[in-house]
């Protein structure tokens, strides 16, 4: 006896119908009647009462049908825990501290595991709590994680580059300083309340005695001032895998250190064995950006 056997009896019976239920099932009415037979052979016992029009349970088809509804409400019940379950320990949840890391490894990530949910969550949150509270089953955050019930190893070191047209006079630089006294003027994307964002902050307030900002909040019109070769802005070591500021523009490394943060993947140590190949794979997406 099979579910699809169980389904196609209930809704026969509830219909007092084959031609009626073969229409709602999308099926033929010779399949459902093959259906029906198959099934009270495997009872060996008749379920329905053949009138000229329509086909009525009798008292062992009422019995039938009680059986019926509850084996296939217990396997709704079953495959509904069977989701939460899955949704609960097989699917890894990546809570990141910065947009710029998480916008890096989605896609990667995506290609290749389908079981994945992740977010990037602002400054204030508590990156301890998140993880005993298990809300993520790892972070990716922006320094290590004291707590005897948490392991944090290095993941990857952010840098910003400058990012200045082919032509401008700075192109032929190989690293250059954000103090450098020919830098009169960038052109930023700016986006609130992240940890790599409030570490560069000081920096940029200090840089603001000889620097001219321009900034922007709204990405594509970010976007459409690159186009300017006069424009300089700036990018990072993930970002400029997602982020094409142009074939015109050459991208240099920033030796300032107040521009780099290092990030760290924490997790709570009893999982780790679990997460271990996710890890792996999370560490190896990172080797040669």
């Amino acid at each position: 006896m099979e579910l699809t056997q169980l389904i196609q009896f209930k809704a026969i019976a509830e219909n007092n119908s084959i031609s009626i239920a073969s229409k709602k099932l999308h099926i033929s009415q010779p399949a459902l009647s093959t259906s029906l037979k198959k099934l009270e052979t495997e009872l060996e016992i008749q379920l329905f009462d053949h009138t000229k029009n329509k086909i009525i349970l009798n008292e062992a088809g009422k019995i039938a049908l009680k059986h019926a509804n509850l084996i296939l409400n217990q396997s709704e019940v079953m495959k509904e825990e069977l989701i939460n379950y899955k949704q609960k320990y097989l699917k890894t949840k990546i809570g990141f501290c910065d947009p710029g890391p998480m916008w890096y490894c989605a896609p990667f990530f995506s290609s290749i595991i389908n079981e994945i949910q992740y977010e990037s969550y602002l400054s204030n949150t508590d990156e301890i709590k998140v993880l005993l509270d298990e809300k993520y089953d790892l972070t990716i955050s922006s320094k290590p994680l004291n707590h005897l019930e948490i392991e944090s190893i290095p993941f990857v070191e952010e840098r910003m580059y400058l990012s200045v047209d082919k032509s401008h006079p700075l192109a032929k630089e190989s690293s250059i300083s954000l103090q450098d006294t020919r830098i009169k003027e960038i052109t930023r994307f700016y986006i609130p309340g992240y940890y790599y964002t409030k570490k560069q902050k000081p920096y940029w307030e200090e840089l603001q005695k000889t620097i001219n900002f321009t900034i922007y909040t709204d990405y594509f019109i970010f976007c459409q001032a690159l186009n300017d070769p006069n424009v300089i802005t700036t990018t990072t070591r993930l970002v400029r895998h997602y982020r094409h500021d142009g074939n015109n523009r050459v991208l240099i490394p920033i030796i300032d250190n107040q521009m780099k943060i290092m990030y760290y993947i924490s997790y709570l140590k009893i999982n780790k064995n679990k997460l271990t190949p996710f890890i792996d794979l999370i560490k190896n997406s990172v080797v040669n950006i």
